[in-house]
């Protein structure tokens, strides 16, 4: 490190602040950060990006110098300052413009390759800049040049895309006399820094270390055959190799896609083979490099920012001993896929939690730049070709012995092979990249007739080893993906399973749709949604299993039956959707065929049409029904319109399954197991008097506008409200002040991205603590019993079983027998020129409780709509129950306190109760 630069380090003391990117604020380093500074170059100042772009058209310096001026207002890492603070730690911080940031000279074509040398040689990582702008001009000459450089500490790949972009819409407001509006990026350099530092979850570094432990002070893989010898900047050679655009096209295309890869993975594979083959060892380790700009469930928005995000990370790769190139393919992308949040978390480790030490470096370095094009309109800015004044300082030391880049340029893969030219003889290098090239061709050849098929390594939710995994993907030969069953799922399969002939978690939807009607648009509309959704193309599978999985196959058909009523009367009408609806929800579904559900069309006449749509609560709740629907019609109304449908691609299932798996239960469970404490035997409803085999539904509508003003008036949801009108119910026929109910919640974690846009099965139930207070008001106890709500939906994800197993209640004893379900889900509308209007919505959703109630509030009305189990309870119980809750409901906004409620209708001594509430305990 410079002398200069040393001194400047001893004066650096600038505090940090409470805010991260303030320009007073001063912020540690990132992995990438801290790896530059630990090589201790000798020039740190020039090891740089740039970017030469060459403009058709002479620009306006002023115009050009605002635009400039205006991209480094908006992206803070382009004012960065660096130091050593007084413990000799590097830290960072935000300055000021600085106008000698830009500039611009018009000289001769022949000076300005000097100029570029001394621009790239001028940054300054203490006083600033780090980032400068020069625009070269010749006289009498329309085009130019526009260097852009930036030292390596503030920019990567990623964020040269947002500057190029945002320099040249800033030009162009400048230019006609306007101020540059540029959008604010979602998050800072800083923000992404301070979440590395102290906002990764406990149970993310464990899983990191978990993996790289496995190569802490591990042999090294074997070293190449190079000579020792200097190894600067200055002593490099470079070999140039490139792809014709055929070929490129295939490796873009239908070559990684037949072997479910990414063209990085294919380059690797190749890369591998080509390496083993000249070390004479199967195992290959290679430093890769990153974007880096992981999610990790940090909230932070980074697509927009600007800053060096890198990973760099070792890939310690082991080639089979079965010596095919697919089978080498197979290797590689399992181990890379096996690799955690894409290597980000060696960086972190072994930066910031100075762990990983006596990992082997590796020797070979490969990075893949991804896509460019250096063309465009005739008046657009375009990349140059040729010399931009040498990015690193002659001197600087290398750190691989063998470096391969690979970018497509204007649809042609160049692959450069830099060594020091003393180490190895060319044309060992020139047979390395033949090699190499080789090794590709056969892998591009291989994926052209290749059957697609999944490996081990794209499982890895799914816990299964090599050899089970294999057998299960000889049995299923198409499968697009496996995963366990989230908890809920297995508790719905459990009691499907056991409840044998009963449509027990089959639901049912029935839509009459009136006007002109297209049924072959609507067929294939549901086709293309069962293809774009892995989760309606799912099956489930448990023997032998540790647990269930899910099996996500590469296609399911769905066939629409329809029924051709036309010219029938409604007697006739009427019979037939009763037969249909009782037919396909009690046709027993194979779990392990999807799609798992079933849809009827029954045509009336042309105008009117009946769709009952079944399917089985494995794999969608309501919430994604009515999403299913909302898309089914979208779909629908752009076929029957003669257009393609263009909707946004959907989130996965497997991204909550991947939440489930890193969340850490101790603390939900600790809550839980306080919750039910005290609970020694479950109130219950009266055992049944006379029990008759299967499932009984009732319905009952009431207004709601007094419970709609309570509500508003104690600052709780209407769903509260309904919830504590039922306690009140079970409260008298329970005879208790304490007991269990049981309530429904979405389930769905906020912090998961687009999750209400996921279809697939979140709901959960809630076991609802109820209290009643003597002592307490109306308002007060709703209040508590609606915070009391809220703060057991923290803790959802928990499954019911493992709460019920935290309750110290002996095994097989339930802990509730009525469950509530409060429906509030997107409405299924179609367009107002679709030609459809849903004239009637009915539905049928059965349970393993002995009780369900699901109320649905539309306006000022409740639809309720009660499930009952006769064979543990009487169907004259619950028509009791609805007239006593809708007795409670017109009682609440008047009543002082819960206590205060009036005898129910059922005790009342005018009538001849056919409940007896006195041996209650």
């Amino acid at each position: 490190m410079s002398a200069q630069l040393a001194r400047d380090d001893e004066e650096a003391s600038t505090p940090a602040a409470d805010t991260p990117g303030d320009p007073a604020a001063s912020f540690g380093l990132t992995p990438i950060q801290h790896w530059f500074f630990e090589q201790d170059l000798a020039a740190p100042q020039h090891w740089n990006m740039s970017v030469c772009v060459r403009v058709p058209e002479r620009l306006d310096p002023g115009a050009l110098a605002a635009a400039v001026h205006a991209v480094v207002e908006r992206h803070p890492m382009l004012r960065a300052r660096f130091a050593r603070d007084k413990r000799t730690h590097w830290q960072q911080r935000i300055g000021e413009w600085n106008p000698q940031q830009f500039a611009h000279e018009d000289l001769p074509c022949a000076e300005h390759a000097q100029r570029m040398t001394q621009w790239q040689r001028s940054l300054d990582l203490r006083h600033g800049p780090v980032f400068r702008a020069l625009y070269l001009s010749e006289p009498d000459v329309s085009e130019g040049r526009l260097l852009l450089v930036a030292h390596h500490l503030v920019v990567d790949g990623v964020s040269w895309r947002q500057l190029l972009d945002d320099l040249q819409q800033a030009y162009r407001a400048c230019v006609q006399g306007q101020t540059p509006v540029l959008s604010a990026p979602g998050a800072t350099f800083a923000h992404w820094q301070r979440f590395l530092t102290e906002g990764l979850e406990p149970r993310r570094l464990q899983q990191w270390r978990d993996y790289w432990s496995q190569f802490d002070a591990g042999e090294p893989f074997a070293p190449l055959p190079f000579k020792a010898c200097r190894n600067r900047e200055c002593d490099s050679d470079t070999l140039h190799t490139r792809l014709d655009r055929e070929t490129t096209a295939r490796l873009l295309g239908d070559g990684p896609r037949a072997f479910r890869t990414q063209p990085q993975e294919l380059l690797l594979a190749a890369l591998a083979i080509a390496l083993a083959s000249l070390c004479g060892d199967r195992r290959v380790s290679i430093e890769l490099e990153g974007h880096g700009r992981e999610p990790l469930d940090s909230g932070l928005d980074l697509s927009g920012v600007v800053g060096w995000f890198t990973t760099r990370y070792p890939a310690f790769l082991r080639l089979p001993d079965d010596s095919t190139p697919e089978a080498a393919l197979a290797a590689v992308k399992d181990q890379l896929r096996a690799i955690p949040d894409r290597g980000l978390g060696y960086g972190v480790l072994r930066y910031l939690h100075g762990e990983l030490r006596e990992v082997p470096a590796a020797q070979v370095c490969f990075n893949y730049l991804g896509q460019v094009r250096t063309g465009g309109e005739s008046n657009s800015w375009r990349f140059a070709d040729g010399f931009d004044g040498g990015s690193r300082d002659p001197e600087t030391p290398r750190r691989h012995l063998l470096d391969v880049g690979a970018l497509v340029v204007d649809g042609e893969l160049g692959i450069d092979w830099t060594w020091p030219r003393e180490a190895v003889a060319r044309d060992v290098i020139a047979k390395l990249s033949e090699r190499y090239l080789d090794a590709l061709a056969v892998l591009l050849d291989l994926g052209a007739t290749h059957a697609e098929r999944i490996t081990h390594g794209e499982v890895p939710l799914a816990g299964l080893d090599e050899r089970a995994f294999a057998r299960l993907a000889r049995h299923y030969s198409d499968l697009e993906d496996v995963y366990p069953a989230s908890p809920l799922q297995e508790g719905l399969l459990f009691h499907a399973i056991d409840a044998q002939d009963e449509a027990v978690y089959v639901n049912q939807t029935t839509v009459t749709l009136e006007g002109a009607f297209d049924s072959a648009a609507f067929a294939q509309a549901w086709r293309q949604v069962i293809a774009r959704h892995a989760i309606l193309r799912t099956g489930f599978v448990w023997d032998g299993l540790e647990r269930p999985l899910q099996l996500v196959r590469n296609a399911a058909a769905l066939a629409v039956r329809e029924v051709d009523l036309q010219g029938s009367d409604e007697a006739t009408i009427t019979a037939a959707l009763t037969t249909a609806q009782h037919e396909d929800r009690h046709e027993p579904f194979d779990l392990d065929q999807p799609p798992l559900m079933r849809v009827r069309l029954l045509r009336c006449n042309a105008q009117r049409h009946i769709v009952v749509w079944t399917r089985h609560h494995l794999i969608v709740d309501g919430w994604s029904s009515a999403l299913l629907i909302q898309e089914v019609l979208a779909v629908y109304h752009a076929l029957a319109n003669g257009h393609m449908p263009v909707l946004p691609p959907p989130p996965a299932y497997r991204e909550y399954l991947g939440w489930l798996q890193r969340q850490d239960s101790s603390e939900a469970e600790a809550w839980w197991r306080n919750e039910l404490a005290g609970i020694d035997t479950p109130a219950r409803l009266p055992e049944v008097q006379n029990p008759q085999p299967g499932f009984v539904q009732l319905r009952r509508d009431l207004e709601l506008s007094d419970v709609v003003a309570l509500a508003a008036s104690h600052h709780v949801t209407v769903g509260t409200v309904l919830q504590g009108a039922l306690a009140l119910v079970l409260h008298r026929y329970y005879g208790r002040d304490d007991f269990i109910i049981g309530l429904t919640s979405s389930g769905r974690p906020a912090e998961l991205p687009e999750v209400e846009r996921i279809l697939g099965v979140f709901i959960n139930t809630l076991p609802l603590r109820i209290r009643i207070t003597p002592s307490a008001n109306l308002g007060d106890w709703l209040t508590e019993l609606h915070r009391h709500g809220q703060t057991a939906r923290t803790y959802e994800h928990l499954p019911l079983a493992r709460v019920q197993a935290l309750s110290g209640l002996p095994g097989g004893t339930a802990l509730l027998d009525t469950l509530l379900v409060l429906e509030n889900y997107p409405a299924a509308t179609t367009t107002s020129d679709s030609g459809l209007r849903m004239r009637e919505h009915d539905s049928a959703d059965l349970t393993h409780y002995p009780l369900t109630l699901a109320m649905v509030a539309e306006g000022h009305r409740l639809h309720m709509q009660v499930s009952l189990d006769r064979s543990r309870i009487d169907a004259w119980l619950v028509e009791q129950l609805l007239d006593d809750l809708a007795f409670v409901l017109a009682q609440l906004p008047s009543l002082a306190s819960p206590q205060a409620l009036p005898p129910l209708p059922s005790q009342s001594p005018a009538e001849t109760p056919r409940l007896s509430l006195a041996d209650d305990t």
